[in-house]
């Protein structure tokens, strides 16, 4: 029996030398898991700086009120890049904060309109997607300065559009 206990000091000391003394120690507690602070709201990209539209044209609207319309195959052509009608709103905005439009339609297409918001220096705000059948366009505005919001429609018919602005 002793030389087994010789041989197992042994074996154990020759285990030693070859794995190294370079022992790890395990933890002896679980480790702690700190929850994530949740994510900021998604915010708008930047828009790209458009060139300055004439913002004498287009259907005044009044700053609050919802309107229901169409764009129409009557209504120009928005651009010489994209074929798509469009349809052009005047706005003059009441106060400084960040102008909110949502356009709101029934039509089952999942992408039929969009819109941009143009100010005196060109782009203010492009057509975020919403939730359902909406798109919502948010930009920094001044108070009494006249803003153009130009809705477009894609491979639809005329199907009417609830447009609608509000001041956060």
């Amino acid at each position: 029996m002793r030389n087994v206990a010789v041989w197992w000091v042994v074996l154990s000391a020759l285990a030693a030398y070859a794995c190294g003394d370079e022992r790890k120690s395990l933890p002896t507690a679980p480790t702690t898991v700190i929850p994530s602070t949740p994510a900021a709201p998604p915010q708008p990209p930047p828009p790209s700086p458009g060139p300055p539209r004439s913002l004498d044209g287009g259907t005044p609207i009044e700053f609050g009120q919802t309107v229901t319309l169409a764009v129409t195959s009557d209504d120009p052509v928005c651009g010489s890049a994209y074929p798509y009608h469009c349809r052009q709103f005047r706005l003059t905005v009441p106060r400084d904060g960040v102008l909110v439009v949502r356009l709101r339609w029934s039509v089952p297409a999942s992408y039929p309109f969009d819109m941009e918001i143009f100010g005196p220096s060109g782009t203010i705000a492009e057509g975020q997607i919403g939730v359902g059948l909406e798109r919502i366009a948010r930009g920094r505005v001044s108070g009494g300065t006249t803003y153009l919001i130009e809705v477009w429609r894609f491979l639809t018919t005329a199907e009417p559009f609830d447009l609608s602005t509000s001041i956060e």
